[in-house]
């Protein structure tokens, strides 16, 4: 700005974004998750940036970090944009599809709450799948927990040795990965699903799949 002779310079710093990273690239759902963008110059007073999932504005947060709410599983793109300037990265967040069991008296694939019946000692493999397709597993995870016992694996086997003691007394194997999980209840019996009951059977009214 000129009055006269006298020049007044105002230095005009132009903020721009040339990167974002995240906390992690694969993680399970629920587990928190920080994006930081890399602002060029840095130091000095940028202004906020305007944080995107996918083509969704999740509106402008001052400093150069944003921590999204819970994101169910899949895969998504996260962009910080400021002024014209636009970067991104992606993370994939994973959770338990489906699970399968494979055993003496059954074999294939359960919905999450479903019941089965197990002869007493019999044993199971229980394989976890992830969502999104194909997606590898984070670090640490799935977990099953079976009778208690806890196995971070895709694939547990379980033995139930304990008899319920009613049709409502589940003994449960449930998979984790974060907050997202599948719970399979398994009614303990004495005897063959074919068999005349046995006199401690609790609930002879049972039948077969």
């Amino acid at each position: 700005a000129t009055c006269g002779n006298n020049v007044i310079t105002v230095p005009i710093t132009v903020y721009q974004v040339t990167g974002v990273t995240a906390s992690s690239a694969l993680v399970a759902q629920g587990d928190p998750l920080t994006f930081t963008a890399t602002i060029d110059p840095p130091g000095g007073n940028p202004p906020a940036i305007e944080w995107f999932v996918g083509d969704v504005s999740q509106g402008n947060f001052p400093g150069n970090t944003f921590s999204p709410s819970a994101l169910p599983p899949g895969t998504y793109n996260i962009f910080a944009k400021m002024g014209t300037s636009l970067s991104g990265t992606s993370v994939t967040v994973v959770g338990i599809r489906e699970v399968t069991i494979n055993g003496p008296d059954y074999s294939g694939t359960v919905g999450s709450g479903s019941t089965f019946y197990v002869y007493q000692g019999d044993t199971y493999t229980f394989t976890a799948y992830p969502t999104p397709w194909n997606a590898p597993w984070p670090a640490g995870w799935p977990k099953w927990t079976i009778n208690g016992t806890t196995t971070t694996s895709p694939d547990a086997s379980g033995t139930f040795g304990t008899l319920s003691s009613s049709i409502g007394d589940f003994k449960t194997a449930v998979a984790s990965c974060g907050t997202s999980s599948a719970t399979i209840n398994a009614v303990v019996f004495k005897v063959n699903l074919w068999s005349y009951a046995d006199p401690d059977d609790m609930f002879p009214d049972r039948y077969p799949y």
